[in-house]
């Protein structure tokens, strides 16, 4: 699995260390892991998950939402009516 440090992923996702921190903070990227030196190591995941996030993003979903979606998404068998629910009104809203 590749590895990621801060730097790259701003570069990557043209967004500020501080919105990586922020979405982190937020438990949207779960898992960062750090070096000896308290620098973070992102993965492919979450390249992954941003790249998700940037998408939901692009829709206008909100952030509140977003962080909604991969909480369900955590327990899919029990939540797959709420994302589809969710999925369903976002809809409704772009296309009004």
């Amino acid at each position: 699995m590749n590895t990621y440090t801060i730097k790259e992923m701003r570069e990557k996702f043209n967004v500020p260390s501080s919105t990586l921190r922020y979405y982190e903070d937020m438990g949207l990227l779960p898992g960062v892991e750090r070096t000896e030196t308290n620098q973070r190591i992102y993965t492919d995941i979450h390249v992954d998950r941003l790249n998700a996030i940037h998408c939901f993003k692009r829709t206008g979903l909100p952030m509140a939402q977003i962080r909604d979606f991969f909480e369900y998404a955590e327990d899919l068998h029990n939540h797959i009516d709420d994302i589809i629910l969710m999925m369903e009104n976002h809809e409704k809203d772009i296309l009004c």
